[in-house]
Protein backbone atom coordinates (compact mmCIF):
# COMPACT_ATOMS: atom_id res chain seq x y z
CA UNK A 1 0.00 0.00 0.00
CA UNK A 2 0.77 3.60 -0.97
CA UNK A 3 2.17 5.31 2.04
CA UNK A 4 -0.66 8.23 3.51
CA UNK A 5 0.28 11.59 2.59
CA UNK A 6 -1.09 14.81 2.16
CA UNK A 7 0.44 17.85 0.73
CA UNK A 8 3.27 20.31 1.62
CA UNK A 9 2.38 23.44 2.01
CA UNK A 10 4.80 26.36 1.37
CA UNK A 11 4.86 29.89 1.80
CA UNK A 12 4.36 32.53 -1.07
CA UNK A 13 7.08 33.94 -2.50
CA UNK A 14 8.27 35.86 -5.81
CA UNK A 15 9.74 32.37 -6.93
CA UNK A 16 8.50 31.05 -9.92
CA UNK A 17 8.17 27.07 -11.12
CA UNK A 18 10.56 26.56 -14.23
CA UNK A 19 9.05 24.18 -17.00
CA UNK A 20 8.78 20.08 -16.20
CA UNK A 21 8.86 17.77 -18.87
CA UNK A 22 6.85 14.78 -19.00
CA UNK A 23 9.28 12.58 -18.88
CA UNK A 24 10.74 14.42 -15.59
CA UNK A 25 7.12 14.17 -14.36
CA UNK A 26 6.96 10.25 -15.06
CA UNK A 27 10.75 9.87 -13.21
CA UNK A 28 9.33 11.49 -9.98
CA UNK A 29 6.13 10.04 -9.45
CA UNK A 30 4.91 7.07 -7.68
CA UNK A 31 1.52 7.08 -9.90
CA UNK A 32 1.15 7.65 -13.09
CA UNK A 33 -2.57 7.02 -13.98
CA UNK A 34 -5.41 8.16 -16.34
CA UNK A 35 -8.24 8.84 -13.44
CA UNK A 36 -11.48 10.21 -13.08
CA UNK A 37 -12.25 13.02 -9.96
CA UNK A 38 -15.40 10.96 -8.64
CA UNK A 39 -16.06 13.12 -5.43
CA UNK A 40 -14.50 16.62 -3.58
CA UNK A 41 -14.94 17.39 -0.16
CA UNK A 42 -13.79 20.61 2.16
CA UNK A 43 -12.55 19.07 5.96
CA UNK A 44 -12.91 21.87 8.15
CA UNK A 45 -10.58 23.45 10.07
CA UNK A 46 -12.22 22.57 13.43
CA UNK A 47 -10.99 18.95 13.34
CA UNK A 48 -8.44 18.25 16.33
CA UNK A 49 -4.87 17.11 14.93
CA UNK A 50 -4.98 19.57 11.91
CA UNK A 51 -1.35 18.66 10.18
CA UNK A 52 -0.60 22.34 9.29
CA UNK A 53 -0.83 25.81 11.11
CA UNK A 54 -2.58 29.02 9.49
CA UNK A 55 -1.35 30.30 6.22
CA UNK A 56 -3.21 32.76 5.98
CA UNK A 57 -4.56 31.97 2.03
CA UNK A 58 -4.80 28.77 -0.07
CA UNK A 59 -3.87 25.37 0.90
CA UNK A 60 -4.49 24.22 4.66
CA UNK A 61 -5.43 27.57 6.30
CA UNK A 62 -7.90 28.31 8.55
CA UNK A 63 -10.54 27.50 6.95
CA UNK A 64 -9.77 24.04 5.89
CA UNK A 65 -8.39 21.50 3.51
CA UNK A 66 -10.14 20.30 0.20
CA UNK A 67 -9.47 16.89 -0.46
CA UNK A 68 -10.78 14.81 -4.44
CA UNK A 69 -10.86 11.61 -4.59
CA UNK A 70 -9.29 10.10 -7.96
CA UNK A 71 -11.27 6.83 -9.63
CA UNK A 72 -8.35 4.83 -11.57
CA UNK A 73 -9.29 4.23 -14.88
CA UNK A 74 -5.87 3.14 -16.24
CA UNK A 75 -2.76 2.50 -14.58
CA UNK A 76 0.56 3.64 -16.28
CA UNK A 77 3.37 3.17 -13.33
CA UNK A 78 2.53 2.33 -9.55
CA UNK A 79 0.62 -0.68 -8.13
CA UNK A 80 -1.98 -2.01 -10.44
CA UNK A 81 -4.65 -3.24 -8.00
CA UNK A 82 -5.09 0.90 -6.69
CA UNK A 83 -8.97 1.31 -7.59
CA UNK A 84 -8.94 5.04 -6.20
CA UNK A 85 -6.92 7.53 -4.21
CA UNK A 86 -7.01 10.61 -2.11
CA UNK A 87 -5.68 13.73 -3.33
CA UNK A 88 -4.87 17.10 -1.65
CA UNK A 89 -6.73 19.82 -3.80
CA UNK A 90 -5.58 23.56 -2.51
CA UNK A 91 -3.03 25.38 -4.00
CA UNK A 92 -0.54 25.94 -1.15
CA UNK A 93 1.69 28.60 -2.58
CA UNK A 94 1.29 31.61 -5.23
CA UNK A 95 2.91 29.25 -8.27
CA UNK A 96 0.91 25.82 -7.24
CA UNK A 97 -1.77 24.91 -9.63
CA UNK A 98 -2.81 22.23 -7.62
CA UNK A 99 -6.61 21.81 -8.24
CA UNK A 100 -9.14 19.14 -9.12
CA UNK A 101 -12.83 19.32 -10.76
CA UNK A 102 -15.63 17.14 -10.07
CA UNK A 103 -16.58 14.93 -12.82
CA UNK A 104 -13.09 15.71 -14.56
CA UNK A 105 -11.03 13.03 -16.48
CA UNK A 106 -7.24 13.29 -16.07
CA UNK A 107 -3.75 11.99 -16.68
CA UNK A 108 -2.31 12.40 -13.04
CA UNK A 109 1.31 12.39 -11.98
CA UNK A 110 1.23 11.73 -8.40
CA UNK A 111 4.19 11.63 -5.93
CA UNK A 112 4.66 11.09 -2.31
CA UNK A 113 4.53 14.75 0.05
CA UNK A 114 6.46 15.86 3.13
CA UNK A 115 3.57 16.34 5.48
CA UNK A 116 1.88 12.65 7.02
CA UNK A 117 -1.56 12.25 8.62
CA UNK A 118 -0.93 10.39 10.91
CA UNK A 119 -3.18 7.41 11.45
CA UNK A 120 -5.40 7.02 14.48
CA UNK A 121 -5.52 10.84 14.38
CA UNK A 122 -9.20 12.71 14.52
CA UNK A 123 -8.06 14.46 11.45
CA UNK A 124 -7.68 11.18 9.66
CA UNK A 125 -10.90 9.36 11.22
CA UNK A 126 -12.50 12.31 9.12
CA UNK A 127 -11.40 12.12 6.32
CA UNK A 128 -12.05 7.82 6.24
CA UNK A 129 -15.43 9.11 7.80
CA UNK A 130 -16.02 10.81 4.79
CA UNK A 131 -14.28 8.77 1.93
CA UNK A 132 -13.41 5.92 3.40
CA UNK A 133 -9.72 4.25 3.94
CA UNK A 134 -7.68 5.85 1.16
CA UNK A 135 -3.95 6.16 0.45
CA UNK A 136 -3.31 9.66 -0.14
CA UNK A 137 -0.37 11.01 -2.70
CA UNK A 138 0.30 14.50 -4.09
CA UNK A 139 -0.52 15.85 -7.76
CA UNK A 140 3.18 16.29 -8.82
CA UNK A 141 5.16 19.44 -9.14
CA UNK A 142 3.29 21.78 -7.75
CA UNK A 143 -0.10 21.08 -9.93
CA UNK A 144 1.97 20.25 -12.80
CA UNK A 145 1.22 16.59 -12.60
CA UNK A 146 -2.57 16.76 -13.61
CA UNK A 147 -3.19 17.20 -17.26
CA UNK A 148 -7.22 17.06 -18.51
CA UNK A 149 -8.88 15.20 -21.26
CA UNK A 150 -11.02 17.62 -22.71
CA UNK A 151 -13.73 17.96 -25.78
CA UNK A 152 -14.84 14.92 -26.95
CA UNK A 153 -12.22 12.84 -24.59
CA UNK A 154 -10.07 12.01 -26.40
CA UNK A 155 -7.78 15.29 -26.26
CA UNK A 156 -5.51 17.06 -24.21
CA UNK A 157 -4.28 20.65 -23.49
CA UNK A 158 -0.68 20.77 -24.02
CA UNK A 159 -0.32 24.57 -22.59
CA UNK A 160 -0.15 23.39 -19.22
CA UNK A 161 3.56 24.74 -18.19
CA UNK A 162 5.53 21.71 -19.66
CA UNK A 163 8.00 20.34 -21.99
CA UNK A 164 5.89 18.36 -24.26
CA UNK A 165 7.84 15.74 -26.79
CA UNK A 166 7.20 18.13 -30.48
CA UNK A 167 4.55 15.33 -31.89
CA UNK A 168 2.34 16.16 -28.98
CA UNK A 169 2.82 20.27 -28.88
CA UNK A 170 1.59 20.30 -32.36
CA UNK A 171 -0.71 17.22 -32.30
CA UNK A 172 1.49 14.87 -34.97
CA UNK A 173 4.18 13.15 -35.15
CA UNK A 174 5.26 15.08 -38.21
CA UNK A 175 9.10 14.71 -37.31
CA UNK A 176 9.22 10.91 -36.74
CA UNK A 177 7.01 10.03 -39.81
CA UNK A 178 3.94 9.60 -37.91
CA UNK A 179 0.14 11.57 -37.45
CA UNK A 180 -2.18 10.92 -34.88
CA UNK A 181 -4.07 12.84 -32.25
CA UNK A 182 -2.36 14.33 -29.23
CA UNK A 183 -4.30 11.45 -26.60
CA UNK A 184 -3.19 8.83 -28.62
CA UNK A 185 0.13 9.89 -28.96
CA UNK A 186 -0.11 10.55 -25.03
CA UNK A 187 -1.34 7.36 -24.06
CA UNK A 188 1.20 5.67 -26.36
CA UNK A 189 3.73 7.70 -24.38
CA UNK A 190 3.08 6.38 -21.02
CA UNK A 191 2.90 2.88 -22.16
CA UNK A 192 6.28 3.15 -23.76
CA UNK A 193 7.89 4.63 -20.89
CA UNK A 194 6.33 1.81 -18.63
CA UNK A 195 7.65 -0.90 -20.83
CA UNK A 196 11.29 -0.03 -20.88
CA UNK A 197 11.33 -0.01 -17.17
CA UNK A 198 9.58 -3.45 -17.13
CA UNK A 199 11.16 -5.14 -19.91
CA UNK A 200 14.10 -3.48 -21.32
CA UNK A 201 15.60 -5.12 -24.17
CA UNK A 202 18.73 -2.59 -25.05
CA UNK A 203 19.96 0.90 -25.16
CA UNK A 204 22.12 2.82 -27.40
CA UNK A 205 23.78 6.66 -27.94
CA UNK A 206 25.98 8.49 -30.40
CA UNK A 207 27.57 11.35 -29.50
CA UNK A 208 27.85 14.15 -33.00
CA UNK A 209 29.48 13.33 -35.80
CA UNK A 210 31.97 15.65 -37.35
CA UNK A 211 29.60 16.29 -40.15
CA UNK A 212 27.50 17.98 -37.79
CA UNK A 213 24.71 15.19 -36.92
CA UNK A 214 23.78 15.26 -33.83
CA UNK A 215 23.81 13.05 -30.75
CA UNK A 216 21.55 10.61 -29.79
CA UNK A 217 20.19 7.83 -27.43
CA UNK A 218 17.61 4.81 -27.77
CA UNK A 219 16.07 2.78 -25.39
CA UNK A 220 13.93 -0.17 -26.58
CA UNK A 221 11.63 -2.85 -25.25
CA UNK A 222 11.83 -6.32 -26.14
CA UNK A 223 8.07 -5.94 -28.34
CA UNK A 224 9.94 -3.18 -30.33
CA UNK A 225 8.96 -0.27 -28.85
CA UNK A 226 10.98 2.51 -27.97
CA UNK A 227 12.18 6.55 -27.04
CA UNK A 228 14.75 7.66 -28.98
CA UNK A 229 16.12 11.39 -28.43
CA UNK A 230 17.92 13.25 -30.65
CA UNK A 231 19.96 15.61 -29.15
CA UNK A 232 20.45 19.53 -29.57
CA UNK A 233 23.63 20.82 -30.01
CA UNK A 234 22.54 24.30 -28.04
CA UNK A 235 24.16 24.98 -24.87
CA UNK A 236 21.91 25.04 -21.95
CA UNK A 237 20.35 28.10 -20.61
CA UNK A 238 21.95 30.48 -18.10
CA UNK A 239 23.92 26.49 -17.02
CA UNK A 240 21.06 24.57 -16.56
CA UNK A 241 19.89 21.71 -18.52
CA UNK A 242 17.59 22.46 -21.40
CA UNK A 243 16.17 19.36 -22.46
CA UNK A 244 13.37 20.63 -24.45
CA UNK A 245 15.88 21.72 -27.15
CA UNK A 246 16.08 18.11 -28.08
CA UNK A 247 13.04 16.30 -29.70
CA UNK A 248 11.84 12.91 -28.30
CA UNK A 249 9.95 10.03 -30.32
CA UNK A 250 8.18 7.12 -29.55
CA UNK A 251 8.18 4.45 -32.07
CA UNK A 252 7.64 0.54 -32.95
CA UNK A 253 10.67 -0.88 -34.81
CA UNK A 254 10.69 -3.10 -37.91
CA UNK A 255 10.36 -6.53 -36.33
CA UNK A 256 12.81 -8.30 -38.96
CA UNK A 257 15.63 -5.52 -38.46
CA UNK A 258 15.14 -6.24 -34.64
CA UNK A 259 15.21 -9.96 -35.07
CA UNK A 260 18.43 -9.19 -37.31
CA UNK A 261 19.73 -7.49 -34.53
CA UNK A 262 19.10 -10.23 -32.13
CA UNK A 263 20.51 -12.43 -34.19
CA UNK A 264 24.05 -10.70 -34.44
CA UNK A 265 24.43 -10.83 -31.15
CA UNK A 266 25.27 -14.72 -31.07
CA UNK A 267 26.97 -14.24 -34.49
CA UNK A 268 29.34 -12.00 -33.55
CA UNK A 269 29.67 -13.67 -29.33
CA UNK A 270 28.75 -9.86 -27.90
CA UNK A 271 28.91 -10.90 -24.96
CA UNK A 272 32.33 -11.85 -24.94
CA UNK A 273 33.64 -8.45 -26.51
CA UNK A 274 35.52 -6.32 -24.63
CA UNK A 275 34.03 -3.43 -22.61
CA UNK A 276 36.13 -0.72 -24.06
CA UNK A 277 36.96 -0.77 -27.97
CA UNK A 278 39.02 2.38 -29.92
CA UNK A 279 41.53 4.83 -28.56
CA UNK A 280 40.18 6.50 -25.56
CA UNK A 281 40.19 10.07 -26.85
CA UNK A 282 38.31 13.24 -27.91
CA UNK A 283 36.42 12.62 -31.31
CA UNK A 284 32.99 12.14 -33.07
CA UNK A 285 31.16 9.27 -33.06
CA UNK A 286 31.76 7.51 -30.15
CA UNK A 287 29.19 5.18 -29.23
CA UNK A 288 27.79 2.98 -26.41
CA UNK A 289 25.15 -0.18 -26.53
CA UNK A 290 24.04 -2.22 -23.77
CA UNK A 291 22.34 -5.42 -23.87
CA UNK A 292 19.93 -6.97 -21.19
CA UNK A 293 21.04 -10.84 -21.22
CA UNK A 294 19.79 -12.95 -18.74
CA UNK A 295 18.98 -10.22 -17.15
CA UNK A 296 22.46 -8.86 -16.85
CA UNK A 297 23.73 -6.14 -18.43
CA UNK A 298 26.64 -6.30 -21.43
CA UNK A 299 27.84 -3.90 -22.55
CA UNK A 300 30.20 -2.56 -25.32
CA UNK A 301 31.51 1.26 -25.49
CA UNK A 302 33.47 2.31 -28.94
CA UNK A 303 35.82 5.34 -28.75
CA UNK A 304 37.71 6.09 -31.77
CA UNK A 305 38.45 3.37 -34.13
CA UNK A 306 41.51 5.12 -36.29
CA UNK A 307 44.47 3.57 -38.53
CA UNK A 308 46.09 3.14 -35.43
CA UNK A 309 43.89 1.29 -33.45
CA UNK A 310 43.27 -1.17 -35.91
CA UNK A 311 47.23 -1.75 -37.32
CA UNK A 312 46.92 -3.50 -33.92
CA UNK A 313 45.91 -7.67 -35.64
CA UNK A 314 44.50 -8.64 -31.86
CA UNK A 315 42.43 -5.89 -32.17
CA UNK A 316 40.74 -6.08 -35.44
CA UNK A 317 38.42 -8.92 -35.18
CA UNK A 318 36.96 -7.54 -31.92
CA UNK A 319 36.15 -4.49 -33.24
CA UNK A 320 34.85 -5.57 -36.18
CA UNK A 321 32.58 -8.15 -34.78
CA UNK A 322 30.91 -4.77 -32.09
CA UNK A 323 30.95 -2.21 -35.70
CA UNK A 324 28.54 -5.17 -37.18
CA UNK A 325 26.39 -5.57 -34.30
CA UNK A 326 26.80 -1.46 -34.15
CA UNK A 327 25.81 -1.01 -37.85
CA UNK A 328 22.40 -3.28 -37.32
CA UNK A 329 21.28 -0.76 -34.38
CA UNK A 330 21.85 2.04 -36.31
CA UNK A 331 19.87 0.34 -39.25
CA UNK A 332 16.66 0.20 -36.95
CA UNK A 333 15.26 3.91 -38.06
CA UNK A 334 15.98 6.38 -40.29
CA UNK A 335 16.45 9.87 -39.10
CA UNK A 336 18.83 11.95 -41.17
CA UNK A 337 19.64 14.26 -38.03
CA UNK A 338 21.03 11.62 -36.41
CA UNK A 339 24.59 10.66 -36.26
CA UNK A 340 25.69 7.72 -38.58
CA UNK A 341 28.91 6.25 -38.61
CA UNK A 342 28.14 3.49 -40.38
CA UNK A 343 29.85 4.38 -43.73
CA UNK A 344 33.15 5.58 -41.63
CA UNK A 345 33.20 1.54 -40.38
CA UNK A 346 32.75 0.79 -44.07
CA UNK A 347 36.65 0.31 -44.76
CA UNK A 348 37.13 -1.16 -41.71
CA UNK A 349 34.58 -4.10 -42.25
CA UNK A 350 35.40 -4.19 -45.99
CA UNK A 351 38.89 -5.58 -45.17
CA UNK A 352 37.83 -8.52 -43.28
CA UNK A 353 36.21 -9.70 -46.44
Amino acid sequence: MLTTLLAASLSASSFSVAEVTVRELWDRSTLVALGRVEQVERIPREVPGWPLPSLGSGGFDGRGATIARVRMLRIFRGPKAIDSILVPADASWICDVTTANIGETAFFFLEASRVRVEEGSPFRARIDDVFGEHDFLQIAYYGRGRIPVTGDGRTIDPDQGLGWPPGLRDLSRESCGRRKNAYADFIELLETYGRLEQDLSFTASSTPSDSGSLAWSIAVSNDGSCRLLVHSPEKPIEGFPNPRRGRECILHLDPQRLRDLRASLETESFRNLPSDLGAMRPGPDQREMHFVRDGKDVGVRLFAIDPAWMSEPSRREETRRALRVWGKIRGLFEDGACADSRYEDAPWLAEAR
